[in-house]
């Protein structure tokens, strides 16, 4: 499973659709819809608004964060 599965898993098994998702990350529903729908690269800057607002091991979990450098 890769990122994109693992990151719209996620979304299913915690309630989340696309614009609940943006409005808890405080991020625009198309940035979230081409990460999720069309498997765009998922930005540094969402993976790191992820993981302020769901914490670090979740964020690790669904995109192999451990080891890597998240750019600010």
């Amino acid at each position: 499973m890769n990122e994109f599965e693992r990151f719209k898993q996620w979304m299913e098994d915690n309630g989340y659709e696309v614009s609940s998702l943006a409005d808890a990350l405080g991020m625009e529903y198309h940035a979230i819809y081409m990460a999720i729908v069309v498997r765009r690269r998922i930005s540094d800057g969402m993976k790191l608004r992820f993981a302020q607002r769901f914490g670090w091991t979740q964020a690790t979990a669904i995109f192999d964060l451990a080891g890597e450098q998240v750019a600010v």
